[in-house]
């Protein structure tokens, strides 16, 4: 399994997963001490100015439910309830859905007080695997 086609089919809500850091990590391991350190140096933080800049940051629970068609993918932070979380999991069943960072960590990043579920769009640029 390729973290590209992680969680991209459609599954009935009730096996849809949860991509988890510790699942991330167990599945994708790192060879030894030195590629954490690469790892570190390529974090993803990096890249929110430029998701924030090309206003690819979809927030709340309903903005996320109107706009399917353009999600690519759903972060729900650590401190979201256990109810909650079954609701994103059951309502975005066919999206992958990752559960990192805390709602403080959104804030300091993206300036969002009090967010606990944001989406990420999909890329305007063509993709050049699909067939046109």
């Amino acid at each position: 399994m390729t973290l590209e086609n992680y969680g991209r089919s459609c599954v009935p809500p009730q096996t849809a997963k949860l991509i988890t850091a510790r699942t991330l990590a167990r599945e994708f391991p790192l060879k030894d001490s030195h590629d954490y350190k690469k790892q570190a140096a390529k974090s993803v933080e990096r890249l929110f100015p430029f998701v924030l800049r090309s206003r690819a940051l979809l927030v709340g629970r309903d903005t996320l439910l109107r706009s399917k068609s353009k999600l690519h993918f759903i972060l729900i932070t650590l401190d979201l309830s256990e109810q909650s979380r079954a609701e994103v999991l059951k309502d975005f069943a066919c999206y992958p859905v990752v559960q990192f960072y805390t709602s403080a960590d959104l804030d300091r990043f993206f300036g969002l007080k009090g967010t606990k579920v944001i989406g990420f769009k999909k890329s305007g640029l063509p993709n050049p695997f699909t067939p046109s």
